[in-house]
């Protein structure tokens, strides 16, 4: 399945953005740490581990973001790139590739080829919900939760077609002939279906003991 991920172009607090539409890239900064190809969380968070971090939430929160620009992103995922008032958006091209080149200190070394998609949109015309999904304080996020919105944001899905969508009807046999159909949402939460049972509980029955 295609995920979905947040990024921003700020690679040492520099805004590359007309760089990464240009050349068609993703890139981040972290200069100083080596060539990530094969190396996996564990080795990257050695890696940081040899730093003077301040606090480890800061050191998990670069090891997450070279693990998602090294590892966890892949060919034909969606990238999403806030930027001002306006949104890029773009699909994976290339596995994680290191640019010596770029590791200047005010660099981007470590990259991901991109596909831009169209031209970029006004961020007040997204749904509500990815609005504020880009909010989040994060060089990279995992925006897979917000794939149908993007969708939405491309004109690749109707507002109308996603609330069909995330619905499924679940059965439950309640007699050896008889099965009760109901209708959930596909990402109904734990307190939602207590919920749910206390309503069937409100519900006239026929006061009979079986």
């Amino acid at each position: 399945m295609k995920k979905a991920w947040l990024f921003r172009a700020l690679p040492n607090n520099i805004d590359r953005m007309k760089e990464f539409k240009a050349n068609n890239l993703i890139g981040v900064g972290w200069d100083y740490v080596e060539d990530l190809s094969g190396k996996d969380i564990n080795d990257i968070g050695e890696i940081l581990n040899k730093r003077d971090y301040k606090s480890s939430r800061s050191m998990s929160s670069d090891k997450s973001t070279l693990d998602i620009i090294a590892n966890r992103m892949n060919i034909g995922d969606i990238v999403v790139v806030p930027h001002v008032d306006l949104v890029y958006i773009g699909e994976i091209s290339t596995d994680y590739r290191y640019d010596e080149t770029k590791a200047t200190g005010e660099g981007y070394p470590h990259q991901r080829g991109v596909n831009w998609i169209g031209e970029p949109l006004l961020r007040n015309n997204l749904t509500l919900d990815l609005r504020s999904s880009l909010k989040v304080p994060k060089t990279c996020a995992d925006l897979t939760h917000r794939y149908k919105d993007i969708q939405i944001a491309l004109g690749e899905v109707t507002e109308d077609k996603l609330d069909e969508k995330e619905f499924i009807t679940v059965e439950y046999p309640i007699r050896p002939d008889v099965n009760v159909k109901i209708e959930i949402p596909k990402d109904l939460k734990k307190s939602e279906s207590v919920r749910i049972g206390e309503f069937i509980k409100t519900i006239f029955f026929d006061d009979v003991e079986d």
